[in-house]
Formats: structure tokens, C-alpha cells, sequence
């Protein structure tokens, strides 16, 4: 076996049995990477890439299929993925401003309020825009709403008017453990952007540790039994996982209406 079979398969393993804290992981033939590290004493997981280089994030769903967000990065050829946003139990429909390449799943009615719900589009450089109203201006495809705003323009948010005082708070407590599994789509002072997931955290906490990994803006998605990250060294790899029900060893993941993907290749 060749040097460079070797790395590769090492790799796969890593990433498969997923990463341990203060690791990282990097595809040698795409910009993306995956890191693993402990901030403000809790564990979190980034899938991020710099933009311009065939990866992008992007939206997948129907607004009334339910499946788990790997299958959802499955049918998009992504190497990472995770839960959007919250949605109607009647229909799966997605509560806010939902665009798939292109096609409105759920488009708000001109002038309604539901065009401030956060969100964040992603255009085909790779690149994101926060706000519907922004995304729509800048011909995103693909646009996805979430809760709440956690960090804008650097600056960490206190105040979440979209959001549930369950989702602010999460005050279910798992083994001990305050606060939820947190899933956020970010762009850091760096340039990169990316998915992170954020294990038992509130929304502040969860801003504050995503200030401290140098985001400048970030939209957090449902939270809770849906909130997981998936990701893969290649296409034709295993997921690995980074969530609550993973945490728990459930052996499950909840079927969500849309999700968040990051492809290669296109």
C-alpha cells in the first residue's frame, strides 16, 4: 500500500470514528476541513471552507418530506450537513423564508413581517449573505431561516425576538447537562464559512464560544433531538456525527422538512 493510500485511509478512519477534541481534518484534494476542539469548556465540531474553491453551501428540501439531514446531504452529494429550521408539525412546512435552488418551498408574502425572520442565503461562489431580504437582492438560490441571529457583524446578540423561550434557554437538562445541542451556519473573521455544531449550550453561551472561534456572524437552526451535524472525509465515505441523539447513543436522527448541506464538486 502506497504512502498516500495510507494517509487517506487513515484519515477516513479518523473522521468515521469521529474526531476526538483539539483534532482537525483536511481532504487533501478540496478546501474543506473539519476541526474538533474544546471552547469555553464545551465541545464543538466545524465543517467550514474558504469560499471560492468548487464548495458551497447550500439548502435541501421539500417542504413536505421528512428525512434525516444525511439522507438530505445524501441526495445533494454534500460532505457535511445539519438541521435547519423549525417547521409545522401539520404539512412539514418550514416556518421561514425556505429557497432550494431556486424554487420557493416557502416564500413569504410581499410586505410581511416574516421577511425579518433571520436567515441566511447562499450564493454559487460559496459565499453567504444574512437577511431574506439581502439573499433575494443578491439572486441566492438557495435561502434558509432560523430563530435567531447569535453574532452580527462581530457583535454578540442578546436579544432573540423569533425564538421560543424553550429555544433561548433550552432548559431541558440531559444527564446532567444544561442547555441543547446548538447548530449554526457562520462566517468567520477569517473568511471562511461553514456549519458548527455546539454541544450543551444556550443561545448565549453558544454566541459567546462562536466569538471566541473568531465568528463574526452566525444563524443558529432548531435545536434540541433534531440539532446534529453529519460529515464525511469523501462521497463515497460513512457519515460520522456530532449531536444529541449521537451523544446519547439513540441510535436515531429525526426527520427534518429542509437542512443545510455543504457540496463539492460544482
Amino acid at each position: 500500500m502506497s504512502g498516500h493510500t495510507i494517509r487517506i485511509a487513515a484519515l477516513a478512519a479518523a473522521v468515521a470514528l469521529a474526531l476526538p477534541a483539539s483534532a482537525s481534518a483536511h481532504h487533501k484534494h478540496h478546501p474543506w476541513r473539519v476541526t474538533s476542539s474544546t471552547v469555553l469548556g464545551h465541545h464543538v465540531v466545524a465543517a467550514s471552507y474558504l469560499p471560492g474553491h468548487r464548495v458551497r453551501l447550500r439548502a435541501a428540501g421539500t417542504g413536505h418530506a421528512l428525512r434525516t439531514p444525511l439522507i438530505w446531504g445524501s441526495r445533494v452529494r454534500a460532505v457535511a450537513a445539519m438541521n435547519a429550521d423549525t417547521w409545522t408539525w401539520g404539512g412539514a412546512m418550514p416556518v421561514g423564508a425556505t429557497r432550494v435552488e431556486g424554487h420557493w418551498v416557502h416564500k413569504p408574502r410581499r410586505g410581511a413581517k416574516l421577511w425579518t425572520r433571520p436567515a441566511v442565503g447562499f450564493l454559487h461562489t460559496g459565499r453567504i449573505v444574512f437577511g431574506a431580504k439581502m439573499a433575494v437582492r443578491h439572486n441566492a438560490a438557495n435561502i434558509i431561516s432560523g430563530p435567531a441571529y447569535l453574532i452580527r457583524g462581530g457583535v454578540v446578540q442578546h436579544s432573540y425576538p423569533w425564538a421560543h423561550n424553550s429555544q433561548i434557554n433550552c432548559g431541558l437538562r440531559y444527564s446532567g447537562h444544561r442547555g441543547c445541542y446548538r447548530s449554526n451556519v457562520v462566517r468567520f473573521k477569517s473568511g471562511r464559512v461553514g456549519m458548527v455544531e455546539v454541544a450543551f449550550a444556550d443561545m448565549l453561551e453558544t454566541a459567546k464560544i462562536l466569538k471566541r472561534m473568531g465568528v463574526v456572524d452566525a444563524l443558529t437552526f432548531d435545536s434540541g433531538g433534531s440539532a446534529v451535524l453529519g460529515y464525511r472525509p469523501g462521497l463515497h465515505h460513512a457519515w460520522a456525527q456530532f449531536g444529541v441523539n449521537h451523544h446519547f447513543r439513540l441510535g436515531y436522527l429525526r426527520a427534518v422538512p429542509d437542512a443545510v448541506c455543504m457540496e463539492v464538486g460544482r
